[in-house]
Order: structure tokens, then C-alpha cells, then sequence
């Protein structure tokens, strides 16, 4: 009984050693977090062109989205954050969200119901983009935060 124990031990701690690599490496640990506070972004901020993909989790009591946005040549979340200040103030007025600034670009959208979790994945090449969160419920104001600015690298 001992020996089928070690074994069992061995095998789960073989199968624990190979689940980073059939992850996919450099998106271990991307994740994005909305709560009733903000939006936060934990793990690698310089990933590596080409695929990989962001743990998302609505924390909140209302609809979420999550998005990836690729920024202009040059232009930063900095540049980005006039836009978010303005959305809610936009829709407030007339329900209607504001047309796509030249700044930036919607590559990738992720919708997460209250209280679940999901993924945004993404394949992009090299740039500056920027992880957004919305809160979509009809509430008074809609709500948008800047979770964080990846620079994805060659």
C-alpha cells in the first residue's frame, strides 16, 4: 500500500510539473480583476507577440466586459485615459457610447457575467495595448477603468 502511494504521489507530481508548459508559458498568471473599486491587472506586462490569453473575473454584482485595446504608435494609457473619463459622462447624456477615438482600436472582447470568470485571448504583434474594464449594467453611469498598459515585444 505504501509503494501505490508513493507512485500515486510521483504521477500527480509529474502531472502538477507539466501544467505551466501546456499553459502556454509566458500568459501564466495574466489575469485582469473587476470589483466594485476599479480594475486590476496582475502578471506579465511585456508578453511576447503572438498568442496568449488574460484570466478575467467579475467580481462585481452587475455585467462586465473586458477588453484589449491596441494603442497608436507613441501613445500610452496616459493618452487613453481623457476617453474614459469622457464615456461615462457620454452615455449618461444621451445612452450612446462614444465613436472609437483614432488613438486606439477594440481588438478583443471578453463579457462576464456577475460573479464569473472567463478569458480575453489574444493574438497581437509587437505594440503598446491596453486592458479595459467596463461595467455594462443600466446603471446611472456607465463605468470604465484602465487596468493596465502591456508592451508587447518580438
Amino acid at each position: 500500500m505504501a509503494s501505490s502511494t508513493r507512485i500515486g504521489v510521483a504521477l500527480l507530481s509529474a502531472a502538477v510539473s507539466l501544467v505551466p508548459m501546456a499553459c502556454g508559458g509566458d500568459e501564466a498568471g495574466m489575469r485582469a480583476t473587476l470589483t466594485d473599486d476599479g480594475c486590476t491587472y496582475e502578471g506579465d506586462t511585456s508578453p511576447t507577440a503572438g498568442m496568449f490569453t488574460i484570466e478575467v473575473e467579475n467580481k462585481t454584482d452587475f455585467s462586465g466586459s473586458f477588453v484589449l485595446l491596441s494603442l497608436a504608435g507613441g501613445s500610452t494609457v496616459d493618452d487613453l485615459q481623457p476617453s474614459v473619463e469622457q464615456y461615462p459622462r457620454q452615455f449618461e447624456r444621451d445612452g450612446s457610447p462614444l465613436p472609437e477615438p483614432p488613438d486606439y482600436k477594440f481588438l478583443v472582447r471578453s463579457d462576464v457575467e456577475a460573479g464569473a470568470t472567463s478569458a480575453l485571448p489574444a493574438d497581437v504583434p509587437a505594440g503598446t495595448y491596453a486592458v479595459v474594464c467596463f461595467v455594462d449594467d443600466d446603471l446611472p453611469t456607465k463605468e470604465v477603468f484602465i487596468a493596465e498598459q502591456l508592451d508587447v515585444t518580438e
